[in-house]
């Protein structure tokens, strides 16, 4: 087998033994003479990013090493205690140092709030029941779930009957773009932005049928709202364009391009799920059609996420079954999920209004830093994140080396033979490669005041 990834399915029937090759999305058989004859093609559902980026292996070691504390916080630096030894040095995987990481990566996702994992734990051990039964315990379940859609409502200002629930905010972008273009065969243009998460630009790339136009950013981040409107015409079905861009926090001007939808009666969605617990998102203030969320970027639980779908607006499902969740998600609900998630709307509403401390965090982290580039910086941005370019220090050695020192962070970056690319992000913004730090409101003073003085160490070591 290559080392590319393709896998080999060996089945048995009446004492035959079968082999089959996946490369991709093709399915080979091998006949007996040993040839491989294409048996099927296999395209997913959705698309989002790539679960499996290709990386040299064993993953190397960052480009220079840092030690996790320094010697006045590492009680084993002193004399005659070994210092500098393997032993002494603290990873995020020796157990004693897991108490000290610093985790700024919660755009990639959010630790469970200890309110949502208490209100989910009744739902596995009582009232467990399927929400779809007329028994108490169903009943009990589909209570839990229509007061978690409520929670969810407010959370995106729309109607609790407007909100389906999801596994996340892939299935949630999948289902509009296809369920739309499978009702409204009269309208075959897509508008969305260089910049949108891969779960929708990937998606739209792979569907042939339609008539797709992708509006730049430029430098900062900003969307090019001249070139949007001069996409959007008369056959233009849907534009579809984040709230807020996951690598940079830039937030952009939906509010704006909705007006330019409705003057030609184009649809408009909203990929909600970065923005969702930081800023405020009103459906009915942007003027969106459909708004995507997903729960574990706001300290909910993994495989759970939400779509609003505009009151008179229909959609075809992707698959089909009990005809749960409007007949669009047919499948037994997570119950247990579904509560986390509208606790976690609930909390995330409720502290809304304290985000600016989450801000404040974020723009004393930028101001300790020197000789870097804010990718974003001249625009609205979500208060939590801040996309970092360090000059032609190597990002995947950065990140690593902050791993190593304590510190989790996303690279923001493609690794590809050895070599550090930027992400399709940056290369629209014409950008070199990032780190992301992304906060959340369990972020502390203190976490703060530490990666400032363990990322300072790290970018002097990298640039020596």
């Amino acid at each position: 087998m290559s080392s590319r990834g393709d896998a080999v399915s060996l089945h048995c029937s009446a004492n035959t033994y079968r082999f089959f090759l996946r490369t991709g999305s093709v399915l080979y058989e091998r006949e007996q003479t040993g040839q491989w004859l294409r048996v099927a093609t296999i395209g997913p559902l959705f698309f989002g990013r790539p679960f499996a980026i290709p990386c040299p292996s064993p993953l190397p070691r960052p480009a220079f090493d840092v030690s996790c504390r320094s010697e006045s916080q590492n009680p084993g630096t002193g004399a005659g205690s070994g210092s500098g030894t393997e032993s002494n040095r603290a990873t995020p995987y020796n157990r004693a140092s897991m108490r000290d990481l610093i985790y700024l990566d919660n755009n990639a996702t959010t630790r469970v709030a200890d309110e949502v994992l208490a209100a989910m734990t009744p739902y596995y051990r009582e009232h467990y029941g399927n929400a779809h039964s007329i028994h108490t315990l169903g009943r009990r379940a589909h209570d839990g779930i229509e007061h978690a859609r409520e929670e969810v409502a407010a959370l995106i200002g729309c109607d609790a009957s407007e909100v389906i629930f999801t596994s996340c905010g892939t299935e949630g972008n999948a289902l509009v773009i296809r369920g739309l273009l499978d009702r409204t065969p009269q309208r075959r243009k897509i508008v969305t932005t260089a910049v949108e998460h891969p779960s929708v630009l990937t998606l739209l790339r792979a569907i042939r049928e339609i008539e797709l136009v992708v509006v730049p950013v430029n430098g900062e981040g900003e969307i090019d709202l001249d070139a949007m409107r001069d996409a959007i015409d008369h056959n233009t079905l849907l534009v579809t364009v984040m709230l807020a861009q996951n690598e940079t926090g830039v937030i952009h001007p939906v509010a704006q391009i909705a007006e330019l939808a409705r003057a030609h009666g184009a649809l408009v969605h909203v990929d909600a799920v970065q923005a969702a617990g930081k800023i405020v998102v009103d459906q009915r203030a942007l003027g969106a059609d459909f708004v995507t969320i997903s729960g574990h970027k706001f300290h909910a639980p993994k495989g759970v996420g939400a779509l609003s779908i505009r009151r008179g607006l229909t959609l075809s499902p992707i698959w089909y079954g009990g005809g749960q969740e409007l007949g669009l998600r047919s499948g037994t609900e997570p119950v247990p999920s579904i509560a986390g998630l509208g606790i976690a709307a609930r909390l995330a509403r409720e502290a809304l209004p304290h985000f600016s401390r989450v801000a404040a965090l974020r723009d004393r982290f930028e101001r300790a830093l020197d000789n870097v580039e804010i990718n974003g910086a001249t625009q609205p941005r979500l208060g939590n994140t801040s996309s970092v370019s360090f000059g032609s220090t190597d990002v995947t050695s950065i990140v690593l080396a902050l791993d190593e020192a304590g510190v989790c962070v996303s690279g923001g970056a493609a690794c590809h033979s050895g070599k550090t690319e930027p992400t399709a992000t940056m290369k629209a913004m014409g950008r070199p490669a990032a780190v992301r730090f992304s906060l959340s409101r369990y972020t502390s003073e203190e976490e703060v005041a530490r990666a400032i003085e363990i990322v300072g160490r790290v970018v002097a070591v990298g640039t020596h």
